[in-house]
Formats: C-alpha cells, structure tokens, sequence
C-alpha cells in the first residue's frame, strides 16, 4: 500500500529549530550534566575520605571455573490441556567435565488453572534454581535475581499450600517440595540444599555463590550509605537516582564499594525473613535459613549480605552483587577478579556465562509446546466428536432474550 509522505508544517520546523530553542536545550543538558558533577564529586569524596572506594588488585583470581544459574516457567492453557512447565539451567563453559558444561532441569506438570498458578510457578522454578547450585562443582556459582527475592518467591510457594490445601494447584506441586516425600528436592539435593547454598561463602575452602540482579531500583541502600550531613543534598540523590546508577558515576574502571548488611537493612527493617511458617512443608532448615538472612541467633555477625558495587570497565555500568555472609575483602576481590574477566563486549551488560544461561533458559517455553504436540497427536486415536468437544469452547449459558 502506498503511502503518501507527510511533512511539518514549515513555521513547525522553524520553531523547533530555532536559535532560542537550540540554546534552551543546551541549557538544560548542561546544567543538568553540571549537577550530575556535583553529586559525583561530593559524593566521591565522602566515600573516599571514609576509604570506602578500593581498587581491584592487578593479579588473577583463585577462582577458575564459573557456572550461572537462571530459571524460567511458563503455563501453557488450552480447553484439553492445562500445562505448567518450570525448570532452570547451568551454564559453565570452562567446566572441564562434559555434563557440567550445560545442567538443566526442567519438568511439565498438568495443573488445572488458578490464580495460584503464579505463585507456584515462581516457587517450583526458584527450588530449581537452589538444586542446582547445591549440586554445582564450579568455584564461583551466579544466580540471577536477589537473595530477598528468592526467599519470598519460597515462602509465597509454602504459605499457599497451608492457605489453599485442597486447591488442585497445590495438591498436584506438593510431593515435589515436601521435605518427607522420596521424590522431592530434598530427596535429590539433601535436606539441607537450600542452606548450603546460603552459607557457601562462609566455608574457609570451596565453592562461592552470588547473586547479581539484571536491575537493581534500591533508595534503601542508598540511604545507609549517603550521609554528607547535607539533608537537602542528601534527600535529592535518593529522589533522583537508584544505588546502581549512583555507584554508575562514581567509580571508576576496576574500582568497588562494598557494604556488609542484614536483609532487614536491605528492606528498610519492614519485616524478617519468613520460610513458610505453619506450612505443612516448611524445610526443615527454614529457622537456620531465616536467622542467616536476618543476622540473628547462630549467625551474628556472619550472617546477612555483603553488597558489592563494582564497575569493571570505562564503558559498563556498576554491577549490584550480593554475597551471602559477611566475607572478607579478599573473597570479595576474588570475585570481582574473576567478574572482570567475564565482562566482555559492550553489547552484552552482564557476565558472559550469565547471559548465555538466560539465552538458553528462555527457550524453556518451547518444550511446553512439545508436550502438546505429542498430546494432540495422540488423540488422533480417539473418536473425532471427542476431540471436538476437547478442542472447542462449550456454551454454558443463555442468550439474553431466548427461552
């Protein structure tokens, strides 16, 4: 179809280019570069009079092989079938061990569909995410998302099935994260999977495991670290920036800041950690877990998050990492060093290994589809009125005005 070209109007384009225009947004984009400065250089200045900002170190890591772990689930809803398809994978190139070069474990369930079918599907994928990482063999495991986000997608899984016991939902999932059923996580991972992944960290000797969100929007750090002992200036940085983009334009190339918190300081002390309290299949390590993310009970002082702030190269932004445990900075600079070298174009703003893992894990959907495909063919067998009513909408009410 041919479309006839349109123009402004010429007094349009005048006015748009005008001198006074072009000046005023010049204006702007100066004084709002000028200000940016200003938050820069005072900022800087008063994490570096504290000797918070560090430079990374010119030497290698002691941390050689590098798996990413990332989840995905979809649902899949026809009038025949109802399905819920949930998995994550681990992608570790250099693994010198063919089989765990590429891990994935993914499953499809029938599931009648609910408003709880959400909540589920967060919590099935994030169990996934841990049994992996409990069974990884790599030095350095990343996970994509938070820790925080983590624990609430597990304890929203475990409070439904105390809140909606006999919902098909949950009745179907339930052998799957019962601690005490033979064919559940822990029965494949151990009864305490999801702990170990938590206090990896804390171990003199072996593995590490972060978490590096893909986006980060936190005002609530910010608000433990700038303390200029100007209120107003102090109140504009949080109302205009998030912690990444701040930490964006402080540092520079190959330097850090790193913060040791409780995940109450990282949600504004608004609630404690909570694992499924009076679910019927709270895990039995859920109190160890919940005192490790509030830095209580077994865990003060060793407990809670080490946040990390670090901008590996001129042309990437800061990266937001999350370490369980308070670690020292030598843990944390074997890390960054091996982060570093996984930075690698500027097309790709993530780790490399965590971005093939999040490329491959979103082909999960399509196995879904499979699934279908075999069911559809299958019902070829059965009688055609059948798979009509099957495969077609059915009227269950009257028409307005009919009898």
């Amino acid at each position: 179809m041919n479309r006839e070209k349109k123009t402004l109007p010429a007094d349009v384009v005048e006015c748009i280019l005008s001198e006074r225009n072009i000046r005023g947004t010049i204006d702007f984009v100066n004084s709002a570069l000028s200000y940016r400065d200003q938050i820069r250089v005072k900022v800087t200045d008063l994490l570096m009079r504290q000797g918070e900002i560090h430079t990374l170190p010119n030497r290698s890591s002691s941390l050689n092989i590098v798996e990413a772990i990332d989840g995905s689930y979809a649902t899949h809803r026809t009038i025949a079938f109802i399905l819920l398809v949930f998995g994550a994978a681990a992608y570790s190139p250099d693994n010198p061990v063919p089989k765990q070069k590429l891990r994935y474990d993914v499953n499809a369930i029938p599931i009648l569909f609910s408003d709880l079918v959400g909540r589920v599907a967060q919590g099935l994928m994030t169990f996934e995410e841990f049994y992996l990482a409990a069974t990884s063999q790599a030095d350095l495991i990343i996970m994509d998302g938070s820790f925080i986000s983590f624990l609430t997608r597990l304890n929203s899984i475990m409070s439904a099935i105390n809140e909606y016991p006999y919902d098909p939902a949950v009745t179907t999932i339930k052998p799957l994260i019962d601690p005490n059923d033979p064919g559940s996580f822990y029965a494949k991972a151990g009864q305490k999977f999801i702990s170990k992944v938590l206090t990896y960290n804390l171990r003199s000797s072996g593995p590490k495991i972060i978490a590096i969100p893909k986006s980060s929007q936190s005002r609530i750090i910010l608000r433990k670290i700038i303390h200029t002992g100007d209120q107003a200036f102090d109140e504009a940085v949080m109302k205009y920036y998030t912690d990444r983009a701040l930490f964006t334009i402080i540092l520079d190339k190959n330097e850090y800041y790193y913060k040791y918190f409780s995940q109450r300081d990282m949600t504004g002390r608004t609630h404690r950690a909570n694992l499924g309290r009076r679910s019927p299949v709270r895990p039995v390590d859920a109190d160890e877990i919940e005192d490790f993310y509030d830095d209580e009970g077994n865990y003060q002082g060793r407990g809670g998050f080490t946040l990390v702030y670090y901008r590996p190269k001129k042309w990437a932004p800061a990266y937001k990492i999350e370490i369980p445990g308070k670690v020292s900075k030598q843990v944390i600079e074997d890390i960054l060093l091996k982060i570093r070298d996984l930075i690698v174009d500027p097309s790709i703003q993530e780790p490399y290994p965590q971005y093939m893992v999040d490329k491959i894990i979103k082909q999960i959907a399509r196995s879904s589809k499979a699934v279908l495909d075999a069911a559809y063919a299958n019902l070829t067998s059965y009688d055609p009125s059948l798979i009509r009513l099957l495969l077609t909408s059915y009227r269950s009410s009257i028409s307005k005005g009919s009898r």
